[in-house]
């Protein structure tokens, strides 16, 4: 009986639309960071191979579909140009070197992390799909969470192509970058959640609002001062790997804006390296993560008062037809 049972279970959520959903909603964006890292390594790999070392990682083999072959590398001499290390030192790297750079580089972006948590939660709802809702991580509040962090990426990535327009240089991983992680499928699972997720354990008190959202706040806050103390910690040690390489002028910092003393954000240079920091991480990514936050939170609880409205209305209704029905049941028989 239990394996017929399992098997009837196991069928009526494979035929769930919303179980698939959340697999490849959760799914597209791992396989996305995946393929990406793994494409810039092979572009290492055959560039060290066939002695094109001089390019890496700017000319990647699939930009012929497309793209143009403009290097990403500035030369010396350019102002953007990373004057703590000359191209030479960057040609000598070899394979491990040029395998750590690259993971180091992606593995730690707010993109990367943020799609990384994005997918563990759309995964973790799917293989728990029949208690969609009422987990310990597969919950309303900590779905409220994921989707301010990603929501941040998605707005942040694409207001700065419309600044840098960046995508006439793509290749095929960032295309497939863009799309992934960027944009369609996180803007996909943001509406899933709002509109079709389990929102039954919501917390809607005032209080679990401002604890909610301190946590996002913090989250959000800590990830940029940490990689700031990272980014000053290594730069102090002459020989440390400049693992963000082309992100910073030091090579030590995975965003320009966090280096402080150096005025390296292009497109804000004229507010100082100060100001840029305190700028873009306390007006645009707290501003940002505040303002996604309670429309998350504000739409939902009213999503859910409504539900309950709606719900005790029904109940109403029902225990009024079945008080009619006793009343009526009741006459018949004294009528009989």
């Amino acid at each position: 009986m239990n394996k017929i049972s399992d098997q009837q279970s196991s069928q009526k959520l494979f035929k769930d639309w919303k179980f698939w959903a959340k697999l490849w909603i959760g799914i597209l964006p791992l396989f996305s960071v995946i393929f990406f890292i793994s494409f810039r390594i092979w572009v290492a790999a055959q560039n060290l191979k066939h002695g094109n070392s001089a390019e890496w990682p700017v000319i990647d083999a699939l930009t012929k579909m497309g793209g143009t072959q403009e290097s990403k590398w500035k030369l010396p001499g350019d102002p953007l140009f990373n004057p703590r290390y000359n191209l030479q030192k960057i040609i000598e790297w070899n394979l491990t070197q040029r395998v750590g750079y690259t993971l180091a580089r992606n593995l730690f972006l707010y993109t990367t992390l943020s799609n990384l948590l994005f997918s563990y939660f759309f995964i973790n709802s799917a293989i728990f799909h029949k208690n969609e809702g009422r987990g310990k991580i597969d919950n309303p509040n900590f779905g409220i969470f994921v989707m301010t962090i990603i929501s941040i990426t998605c707005f942040t990535y694409l207001g700065s192509l419309i600044v840098t327009d960046d995508t006439k240089n793509y290749d095929l991983a960032q295309w497939i970058s863009l799309f992934l992680e960027h944009s369609v499928v996180p803007i996909i699972g943001v509406v899933y959640f709002i509109y079709f997720y389990n929102h039954g354990k919501l917390n809607i008190t005032k209080a679990s609002f401002i604890k909610e959202w301190l946590i996002v706040t913090t989250v959000v806050f800590s990830y940029f001062v940490l990689f700031t103390i990272i980014g000053f910690i290594c730069r102090s040690f002459d020989n440390a790997f400049p693992w963000a390489l082309e992100m910073s002028t030091s090579g030590y910092f995975p965003y320009g804006f966090l280096e402080l003393d150096q005025s390296t954000a292009a497109y804000t240079s004229w507010m100082g390296p100060t100001l840029q920091f305190f700028s873009i991480v306390f007006i645009l990514m707290i501003g940002t993560s505040t303002a996604f936050f309670f429309g998350f939170k504000i739409f939902l609880k009213s999503q859910v008062i409504q539900f309950d409205e709606t719900q005790k209305n029904q109940n109403l209704c029902s225990i009024v037809a079945l008080k009619a029905q006793k009343k009526l049941d009741v006459k018949e028989e004294q009528d009989s």
